[in-house]
């Protein structure tokens, strides 16, 4: 089984055990979030205009999301992962969960996706105002 690990420039690549860490250029020198995507093979696939390697599965077993925060954050902190689907020819948000880190600066979690539909997962962690993200991953449902 192959993992699709999110890369700096919003771009996933197939294979890999780790998470790169990925901060988007306007967000250096702030926290940095990373999200890796895992529990299916990337296949090459075009929704929305994005021509990726997604995820692809039929939902069982479940796609999970992890990855990492640094600095450590404090222990009440969380990411939010938002889900959003490709509908009519754009990325439309479906689902926002939000997931504690472990003391370590760890998260990890099954990614909720709806049903069948082409989807992209992002990792979300605000510092006040400051929204710092990690790239997208693309999961299939089929």
């Amino acid at each position: 089984m192959l993992a699709v690990v999110a890369s700096a420039c919003g771009a996933t690549s197939v294979g890999g055990s780790a998470p790169v860490s990925s901060t988007p250029r306007s967000n250096t020198g702030g926290p940095r979030v990373t999200l890796a995507l895992s529990g299916a093979d990337a296949h090459r696939y075009t929704a929305c205009g994005s021509d990726k390697p997604f995820l692809t599965t039929t939902g069982t077993p479940p796609v999970s999301a992890s990855g990492t925060l640094s600095p450590i954050p404090s222990s009440s902190s969380r990411v939010k992962l938002k889900v959003k689907q490709c509908v009519s020819g754009t990325w439309q948000t479906v689902v926002e969960t939000h997931v504690a880190f472990d003391t370590t600066g760890r998260y990890k979690a099954m990614v909720p996706l709806p049903g069948p539909g082409a989807f992209t997962v992002r990792a979300y962690y605000y510092a006040g105002q400051a929204p710092y993200r990690s790239a997208k991953g693309y999961v299939r449902v089929v």
